[in-house]
């Protein structure tokens, strides 16, 4: 799968030879986590070296409007990415000060230090690297730190966090079906993002793919109906649009120290979860999964 990773990069080599993350999460649970808590985020600092980051169908048309979205296979799945830098390590829309340089956040990067277990999809866990701090009276209201747990039980807020991240992960199941369709018609093609001169080729990303312009423009009308009916049309033109983000990857590199006048309001992330998981749910209402 892709995962965000956090400080040192880790891979590990998959049937193809071709490096993957590896990320060493920590499952919240009751009997380790009940005496501690955590604070709201300021800042992306934590996303600094993630460099492909999982998208929604929801999400896509929008995260596309400032960075390329591309496709590529995780096991027998497909799945859509967000392309944040040109190797891996690099994320270009993270300003030195932690600053978001763009119009919009990929979900998953909106509720750090939360995401969903990969051992068990009912429970959270915390990003790598995080640390929790001791609860006691002082410091929840000294330092702002909030329980993961009342009486045994998520408290509400990590409840709907919870409710968000799994369709966030449904909504990035969503793609398979339309891509593999794609891709058994030949309309997928590897896609190679710009990268620096002189770069250490260890570090290129890898396995990443397009739909073919050119190929696409010669989709037969009963392929293009049914990726109609499965609502993956919009998703797929902003696909196509976005690619270009990928040249301004040079720019946004030498401009990385610079504060972003497109950063995103920092305060209530929870909230502006919640309003997103909203509109997912919409979505996803009025396009059914085939």
């Amino acid at each position: 799968m892709i995962q965000p990773r956090y400080h040192e990069i880790q891979c590990i080599r998959n049937a193809n030879n071709r490096l993957i993350p590896m990320v060493n999460e920590t499952d919240l649970h009751p009997s380790t986590h009940s005496h501690l808590g955590w604070r709201q985020f300021s800042g992306f600092r934590f996303a600094r070296h993630v460099t492909l980051q999982p998208l929604a169908v929801a999400e896509i048309p929008r995260v596309a409007q400032v960075m390329p979205v591309a496709f590529l296979r995780q096991g027998q799945a497909w799945r859509a990415a967000g392309v944040m830098g040109s190797a891996y390590g690099e994320n270009v829309y993270v300003a030195e000060d932690g600053r978001w340089r763009g119009h919009f956040v990929p979900a998953a990067l909106r509720v750090y230090p939360f995401a969903l277990s990969e051992q068990d999809e009912e429970r959270l866990a915390l990003w790598p690297g995080y640390e929790p701090g001791e609860l006691d009276d002082a410091s929840r209201d000294a330092d702002g730190l909030t329980p993961f747990f009342e009486e045994g039980r998520y408290t509400p807020l990590l409840q709907k966090t919870l409710a968000f991240l799994q369709q966030v992960k449904r909504g990035q199941a969503d793609v398979h079906e339309p891509l593999a369709m794609l891709h058994e018609l030949g309309l997928l093609t590897p896609w190679r993002v710009p990268a620096e001169e002189g770069q250490d080729a260890s570090r290129e990303l890898e396995g990443l793919y397009r739909v073919a312009p050119e190929r696409w423009a010669l989709l037969d009308d009963s392929d293009w109906l049914e990726l109609r009916r499965c609502g993956a049309l919009e998703w797929l033109y902003a696909h196509l649009h976005s690619l270009h983000h990928a040249e301004r990857f040079k720019a946004m590199e030498r401009r990385q120290e610079r504060a972003s006048r497109w950063a995103p309001e920092e305060s209530d992330e929870q909230n502006q979860a919640a309003a997103l998981l909203a509109a997912m749910f919409e979505q996803s209402d009025e396009h059914p999964s085939r």
